[in-house]
C-alpha cells in the first residue's frame, strides 16, 4: 500500500542502494515519488506515495517524528506538541508507553507514528488504537524494517518461507490471524502496539498499550431511543472532526442501495457538506441495484456519476493486482482498483472519498448471543457454519494434510487468548479482527488513489454502537437510526431485501426471523436449507470465467514445486476440479499467485 518504509541498522551503508531499489520498485501508480524522509548512520526513513498523501514530519536537534495518517478530532498544533512530549520521554523508555496510551485513549483516526531519539539511536513505533493503516514489520540479526507493504520485506528475508498456519487461516477466513501474515517472520502490527528499537543494541520491547476488549463493565439498560440518540450524537460528532480537519479538499461518496452509505451522506449534509456520489457496478447482476442508488441521489439533490470496468479482467491483470495488494484480497476485486483508478483520473487525488463501511458490521450484523457454552463451542462454531468460513474445513484438511483436531485445537487457543471471558464477547473480538484485517484491507486499496474516510470508524461512534446489546441491533434499530438523521434515508426502499423503510412495520416482523439466527443450530439449519435450494433448485450452466480460473490454478498447482511443498498435490487437484463457487477459485487462484511470485523473485509491482 501507498505510505512510509523505514529501516534501523548498526550497518546501514550496506542497506542504503537496496534501500532506495526497493521503494522504486514500489512507484504503483505515475504519480508516485520515491522520497527519502530521514536518514543518519543507523536510520532510513522513507516514502512510496503521491504528493496528496498525508505523512507530516517534525524536527528537532534531538528527534526526528513522522505522522502517517490523519487525526481528526486535535488540532494540528497541539497533536505536534503532543508528539514532541513523548519524544522527550523515549530515551526513559519505562514511561512513554503510558503517555501514548493516554494519546491514543483521546486520538481519533487512522495513523502511524514514527519517533526517532538522535543521541540514543532509539526508534519508537506505534499505531492508532483500532489499527486502521496496515502496518508490517520484520527483523533479522542484521535490520529491522517496518513498512505499509509487505514486499518491501522480502529482499530482506531470505530464505521466504510461507507460514503454514496463515495459509490454513487464509483459506479459511480470508486473512492470517494476529500478527501472523503469510510469510514466515513478517508481522502485521496489531492496533494500539508500541515498538521500542535500540539501533545501538538491537534490543526489541514491543507492547500492544491498550489491548481491545469488548467486554464491558455496565449491561446495556438503556431502551432503543436512547441508543439511536446516543448513536446518533457520537455518529455526527465524528462526520464533524472529519469534515473539519479534511475541509479545503473536495467531497466524494460512495452510493449504494443499501443503508450504510445513505447514512453517511445524511451525516455529511447535517455538516452542511454536499458531496458528489459515485457509483460503480462490477458484474451484470449489480445493475439492479443503481436505480435504488440514483433515487437516493435524487432524494438528495446531489449528482451521481457511474462507473463501470473499463476492461476486462485477464491473466495478466491479476498478476498486477495480487502483486499490487501481495495478496491481502481476492483477484475478484481487481476490477474495483480499475474503477478507482478511473475516479482517480477523472477527479485527481486531492479528494475525500466518504463511505459507508463497517455500518452493517457494527449496528445491524446479526451476531450470535446464545448456544455456547465454551471455547471448543465458539472454535466448532467458527469452522463449520459458512458465514463464518471460506474454505470448509474438510477442504482445508484434505489440501494442506492437517486434521480437524488440530485445525480446531488451533482456533480454539487463538479465542482462549483474547482479553475477554464471556464467550460472545469473544465472538465480537473474532468478527472485529475479521472486519480490520479483510475489510480493512479493502478500505486501504482505496488509498492507492485518494484518501478514504468511514464515519462508522469514528472512534466514539465504534464504542457507542459496541457496547449496545447485540440482541438490539437488527435491520428496524438501524431504519430508526437513519431516520433520527434524516427522514430522507427512508425514503427508497432498501436494495438488499427489497422492503420498504417508510413504514416499521414488515422490519419489526422481520426482526423474529432475525432473531433466529442469533442462535448457532438455526443458523446452521438455514445455511443448510440455502445449500439444498441452491443444489437442486436450479440447473448449474457452463461459466466460462469459472472454468479459465480453475485451469489457471491447477496450471500453478502442476508446476510450482514450492505450491506442492504447501499443498497435497492429489487432494488440491481434487478441490479445484470439483469446486463449483467461482470466488474459491479466485481465492486459491489469488494465493497461488502469490506463491508463485515469490518463488520466482517477482513479487514486485
Amino acid at each position: 500500500m501507498v505510505g512510509i518504509n523505514a529501516l534501523i541498522s548498526s550497518g546501514m551503508s550496506d542497506h542504503r542502494i537496496k534501500f532506495s531499489d526497493i521503494q522504486n520498485t514500489m512507484l504503483h501508480y505515475p504519480k508516485y515519488q520515491a522520497n527519502t524522509l530521514f536518514e543518519d548512520d543507523c536510520l532510513l526513513i522513507g516514502s512510496t506515495a503521491y504528493d496528496q498523501y498525508p505523512i507530516t514530519c517534525f524536527e528537532s536537534p534531538g528527534s526526528f517524528i513522522l505522522l502517517e495518517g490523519i487525526i481528526y478530532n486535535i488540532d494540528d498544533a497541539t497533536i505536534k506538541n503532543n508528539l514532541f512530549a513523548i519524544a522527550d520521554l523515549v530515551p526513559e523508555r519505562a514511561t512513554v508507553s503510558e503517555t501514548i496510551a493516554r494519546f491514543l485513549t483521546h486520538a481519533d483516526g487512522e495513523f502511524i507514528v514514527l519517533i526517532y531519539d538522535k543521541p540514543t539511536k532509539l526508534l519508537c513505533v506505534f499505531n492508532d488504537a483500532l489499527g486502521r493503516l496496515p502496518f508490517f514489520w520484520y527483523r533479522d540479526d542484521a535490520v529491522l524494517v517496518f513498512s505499509r507493504e509487505m514486499k518491501f520485506m522480502y529482499p530482506f528475508v531470505r530464505p521466504i518461507a510461507f507460514n503454514r498456519l496463515a495459509l490454513m487461516e487464509y483459506l479459511l477466513y480470508e486473512f492470517p490471524l494476529g500478527e501472523r501474515t503469510l510469510i514466515e517472520g513478517v508481522e502485521r502490527l496489531l492496533p494500539a502496539t508500541v515498538m521500542m528499537y535500540s539501533g545501538l543494541s538491537q534490543t526489541l520491547l514491543k507492547e500492544q498499550v491498550l489491548p481491545l476488549t469488548f467486554e464491558f463493565e455496565k449491561e446495556d439498560r438503556k431502551i432503543s431511543k436512547e441508543n439511536i440518540k446516543d448513536l446518533k450524537r457520537s455518529f455526527l460528532a465524528g462526520l464533524r472532526s472529519r469534515v473539519s480537519k479534511l475541509g479545503p479538499r473536495r467531497s466524494l461518496i460512495s452510493l449504494s442501495g443499501g443503508l450504510d452509505s445513505r447514512a453517511t451522506l445524511a451525516g455529511l449534509i447535517a455538516q452542511g457538506v454536499k458531496p458528489r456520489g459515485i457509483t460503480y457496478d462490477t458484474a451484470p447482476e449489480d445493475a439492479g441495484e443503481l436505480g435504488y442508488t440514483q433515487k437516493i441521489a435524487e432524494t438528495f439533490g446531489v449528482s451521481l456519476t457511474h462507473f463501470a470496468p473499463s476492461k476486462d479482467m485477464d491473466y495478466e491483470e491479476y498478476l498486477r493486482y495480487v502483486a499490487l495488494v501481495d495478496a491481502g484480497q481476492s483477484i475478484n476485486l481487481a476490477n474495483v482498483v480499475n474503477i478507482e483508478e478511473q475516479i482517480m483520473l477523472h477527479e485527481g487525488s486531492d479528494i475525500v472519498h466518504y463511505t459507508g463501511l463497517y455500518g452493517g458490521e457494527l449496528c445491524r450484523y446479526l451476531n450470535v448471543t446464545s448456544g455456547f457454552g465454551s471455547d471448543d463451542d465458539l472454535a466448532q462454531f467458527l469452522l463449520t457454519t459458512p458465514d463464518q468460513y471460506g474454505y470448509a474445513h474438510q477442504k482445508v484438511c484434505a489440501m494442506l494434510q492437517a486434521s480437524k483436531d488440530e485445525i480446531q485445537e488451533h482456533i480454539r487457543e487463538h479465542i482462549a487468548a483474547y482479553p475477554e471471558k464471556d464467550l460472545y464477547a469473544k465472538y465480537l473480538h473474532f468478527k472485529f479482527e475479521k472486519d480490520y484485517k479483510w475489510a480493512g484491507l479493502g478500505e486501504d486499496r482505496n488509498r492507492f488513489f485518494f484518501w478514504t474516510v468511514t464515519p462508522f470508524y469514528s472512534r466514539d461512534f465504534f464504542w457507542t454502537a459496541y457496547t449496545i446489546d447485540e440482541r438490539k441491533k437488527d435491520t428496524l434499530f438501524f431504519r430508526d437510526f437513519l431516520y433520527s438523521l434524516d427522514p430522507r434515508t427512508c425514503a427508497v426502499g432498501y436494495y438488499n431485501t427489497g422492503m420498504s423503510l417508510k413504514n416499521p412495520l414488515t422490519l419489526y416482523i422481520y426482526r423474529f426471523a432475525e432473531k433466529g439466527v442469533r442462535t448457532p443450530w438455526i443458523r446452521q439449519l438455514g445455511w443448510q436449507a440455502l445449500h439444498f435450494k441452491e443444489k437442486f433448485g436450479v440447473s448449474k450452466r457452463f461459466n466460462p470465467k469459472k472454468e479459465e480460473i480453475r485451469a489457471f490454478a491447477l496450471n500453478l498447482l502442476e508446476r510450482s514445486s514450492l505450491i506442492q511443498r504447501y499443498f497435497s498435490l492429489a487432494a488440491t487437484r481434487n478441490v479445484i476440479r470439483t469446486e463449483e463457487e467461482l470466488d474459491k477459485l479466485e481465492r486459491i487462484l489469488t494465493l497461488f499467485i502469490y506463491m508463485d511470485m515469490i518463488d520466482r523473485g517477482k513479487p514486485d509491482f
